[in-house]
């Protein structure tokens, strides 16, 4: 059965074996999500015209849609998009989407489904240069998703707090910073849910690079909730989280991937591969990640490996380099 990927980037894959050539053509990756999208209702034919070739006449435009149909069935199956009266309709029997998996969990509003399904923004960084409607609709789509997205995470964060999921709490609170980095509110939840896991050291750094962020991507001061929660903590007295409900997981140290390339911009990229590596290991149940404040202070590799992982408690340390050539 062919896999429709809509979430992250665009691909039609057979086992797996990308589809390339004609089903993969930018417009026809639209029109699949556009019906996809909709269901279980069809789209509507007009519809579908107007918002992917908005500027070919209407005989053009059904030429257009027409051979993008019949393209697409030749790659999916035939009955993989059904035509009803003057609409199209999706039949998630002859193909597996992601999308549709998607929705289904957030109709019945199931956060941990919602948390492992929702991989990627819909169709991140796609874009038809001839629809401006075509962007409005993709831009609502994937707010919408992100919503039920960050709801679902909250929703968990709340359920591990009560359940005394220390590390579960933690990955759950950096993947909502992963979201929204700059947000002083899921700041605060992921230094307080470091704080509960004992973490009171990266929880203040997580403070510090906070307001890093702020003035780097938004050329804003400290948020004042976060700098006072990182003061309330620095002299508050140590305790120990309770063992109740605690799992025991192999710890990961991801440090801060170095720049080998001579330009300096580069740096903001590593970075960026750096938080990446981080989230996506934080998915996994399995690991506990240490949190990125507390890498930080290891970025110049002054101490070994094996010391860096003693520090940090971690069972093992990933440790990478970014060159662009």
């Amino acid at each position: 059965m062919i896999t429709v990927q809509l979430l992250g980037g665009a691909c039609l894959r057979s086992g797996d074996a990308a589809l390339t050539g004609p089903p993969a053509q930018r417009h026809r990756i639209a029109l699949l999500a556009l019906i996809a999208a909709a269901w279980p209702q069809p789209v509507s034919r007009d519809r579908a015209m107007a918002m992917l070739w908005p500027e070919k006449d209407l005989p053009s435009a059904r030429r257009l849609l027409n051979l993008a149909v019949h393209v697409l069935r030749a790659a999916l199956g035939d009955d993989s998009i059904t035509s009803t009266g003057d609409g199209l309709l999706f039949n998630p029997s002859q193909a597996n989407c992601d999308l549709l998996d998607l929705r289904a969990a957030i109709d019945a509003n199931a956060s941990d489904r919602i948390a492992r399904l929702y991989t990627a923004p819909l169709l991140d960084g796609f874009h038809l240069d001839d629809s401006a409607e075509f962007g409005y609709w993709l831009d609502e789509r994937r707010n919408e998703l992100s919503h039920a997205y960050i709801a679902a995470l909250l929703t968990l964060a709340r359920r591990q707090e009560e359940a005394n999921d220390l590390h579960g709490r933690v990955r759950t609170c950096m993947r909502l910073v992963a979201v929204d980095p700059h947000s002083s509110i899921y700041a605060q939840q992921l230094m307080n849910a470091l704080e509960a896991a004992g973490d009171r050291l990266g929880a203040i750094q997580h403070a510090a690079e906070h307001a890093r962020r702020r003035r780097a991507d938004l050329d804003l001061d400290p948020d004042p909730a976060v700098v006072a929660l990182a003061e309330q903590l620095r002299k508050a007295p140590i305790t120990r989280p309770s063992p109740t409900h605690t799992r025991s997981v192999s710890a990961v140290a991801v440090l801060p991937f170095i720049n080998l390339s001579a330009d300096a911009e580069t740096d903001y990229f590593a970075a960026g591969i750096t938080d990446d590596v981080i989230a996506h290991l934080s998915k996994i149940r399995a690991l506990k990640v240490i949190s990125r404040t507390s890498v930080m202070q290891f970025k110049e590799r002054k101490e070994s490996l094996k010391d860096i992982g003693a520090t940090l408690g971690a069972t093992t340390v990933l440790d990478g380099s970014v060159r662009l050539t």
